[in-house]
C-alpha cells in the first residue's frame, strides 16, 4: 500500500469509478490506498468526537499517557477508601491511649498528617500520625512519651515491630499494624510523632493543611505529583531517607511549574506532567549552577489563608547534601526541602528515561 497522503483528496474520491475503469495495477492500488485512508481518517475522527463527548472539552483529545494518569490516579483512591476504616479505627485506639496515658499532661487527639491526609500517598506508603497536646511538648518530654507510648504498644497484639526513636532530631515510634484477618494492608507501616495543636504545634498537619489546598487551587497538581511520585518510587529514588526527593519537594517543585501557568486552559494530565519533567530536570542537573525556588509569603496566604509560620533553627543549621537546587519551604523560612536530597544524577537519568517514553505516549505535540 503507498503512502497515505498528508491531506484526503476529495476530488479524487468522488472519481475514484474512474480510476477503477482504467484497470491498471497502479491505479487498483491507489483506490485502495484512499479507502483504507478514508476508514482510518473517520474512524480517528469518531473516536476523537466521542472523547471530546465524554470530557466535554471541545477541541481536547487526551494522550495516552493521560489515561494512564487517569488510572493511577483511580486505582490511588480505590485503595485509600479500603484504608480509611483501618486508619480511622487506629485514631480512635491511640485516642483512647493518649488519654489513659496523659490525662493529666494536656493531650488532646490524634491527628493524620502525610501524604495520607493530602491524597498523594501511593500503595506503599506508610501513616504518619501526630498525638496533639495543649502545649508542644519539649524534646525531652517527647522522648520520655515515646517510650512510654513503645511500652504501652508492646502489650497490644495488634502492634508489630514497635520501634522507638526517642533521640531523633523529631523523637518519634514506628511500628506494623497486624490486623485480625489477611488484608492487603496487613503490617502497615505507621510512623507516630508528638506535638501541639493546630498548624503551629505541628510542622507536618500544616504542611498537610497547605498541600491540600494546592491540590484545590491547581486541580492538575494531584494527579501529576502521584504519577511523578510511582515513578521515582519504583526506580528507588523516592524518599529523603535515602537520598532521593521526598513527597514534599516534589510538590513545591510542581507548584512551582504550575502557579505561573494557572491561566492556561490545559486538560491534559499527559502533556502537564511531561512539561513538569522538564521543569524538574531543568533545575535539578547537578552540573548547572545552584538555583533556588521559593514561593512568597503573599502567594502562600492566597493559597492557605490560615497559614502559620515558624522559623526552624535547627533546620536551617543542618548542612545541605544537595549544591544543586535550593526549595524553600513555604511556611518555615529557612529550611531547605531539598538539603538531604543528593542522588540528583540519579534522578535526573530516571526522569529522563521517563521522558522519552513519554514521546511516544503522547501523540499530539506538546504546547511550549
Amino acid at each position: 500500500m503507498t503512502a497515505a497522503p498528508a491531506s484526503v483528496d476529495l476530488h479524487g474520491l468522488q472519481h475514484r469509478d474512474r480510476f477503477v475503469a482504467v484497470g491498471s495495477r497502479q491505479s487498483r492500488r491507489r483506490v485502495q490506498g484512499w479507502e483504507r485512508w478514508r476508514s482510518l481518517l473517520e474512524h480517528s475522527l469518531t473516536n476523537s468526537l466521542e472523547e471530546r463527548r465524554r470530557a466535554d472539552k471541545p477541541g481536547w483529545i487526551p494522550c495516552e499517557l493521560h489515561h494512564q494518569i487517569v488510572r493511577l490516579v483511580e486505582t490511588v483512591e480505590l485503595a485509600q477508601e479500603r484504608l480509611e476504616g483501618l486508619i480511622g479505627w487506629l485514631v480512635r485506639s491511640l485516642d483512647q491511649i493518649g488519654h489513659s496515658l496523659w490525662a493529666n499532661a494536656g493531650f488532646v487527639c490524634t491527628q493524620v498528617y502525610g501524604s495520607r491526609a493530602t491524597g498523594l500517598a501511593l500503595a506503599e506508603a506508610d501513616v504518619d500520625i501526630v498525638l496533639c497536646f495543649k502545649w508542644t511538648p519539649s524534646q525531652m518530654q517527647q522522648a520520655e512519651r515515646v517510650l512510654q507510648l513503645c511500652h504501652w504498644l508492646d502489650q497490644l497484639p495488634w502492634a508489630l515491630k514497635v520501634e522507638p526513636i526517642p533521640f531523633a532530631s523529631t523523637p518519634l515510634l514506628h511500628m506494623n499494624i497486624n490486623t485480625e484477618h489477611q488484608t492487603p494492608f496487613n503490617n502497615l507501616p505507621v510512623d507516630i510523632s508528638l506535638g501541639g495543636v493546630g498548624h503551629a504545634g505541628h510542622h507536618g498537619t500544616a504542611v498537610a493543611q497547605f498541600v491540600k489546598q494546592l491540590n484545590q487551587a491547581y486541580p492538575p497538581l494531584r494527579p501529576c505529583v502521584i504519577y511523578l511520585k510511582s515513578v521515582l518510587e519504583q526506580a528507588g529514588v523516592l524518599g529523603s531517607a535515602n537520598g532521593g526527593m521526598s513527597g514534599y519537594m516534589l510538590v513545591l517543585m510542581a507548584a512551582h511549574f504550575l502557579i505561573p501557568r494557572v491561566n492556561e486552559q490545559q486538560h491534559d494530565f499527559g502533556k502537564i506532567a511531561t512539561l513538569m519533567i522538564k521543569h524538574l530536570l531543568k533545575h535539578l542537573n547537578p552540573e548547572k549552577e545552584t538555583t533556588t525556588l521559593g514561593m512568597s509569603r503573599e502567594k502562600v496566604l492566597e493559597i492557605f489563608p490560615g497559614a502559620t509560620f515558624s522559623k526552624s533553627e535547627e533546620a536551617a543549621s543542618q548542612p545541605s547534601t544537595n549544591t544543586t537546587v535550593i526549595v524553600l519551604d513555604p511556611l518555615q523560612p529557612g529550611n531547605n526541602v531539598a538539603r538531604l536530597c543528593y542522588r540528583l544524577s540519579e534522578i535526573c537519568e530516571v526522569l529522563e528515561i521517563e521522558m522519552r517514553a513519554n514521546r511516544r505516549r503522547c501523540f499530539h505535540s506538546l504546547i511550549e
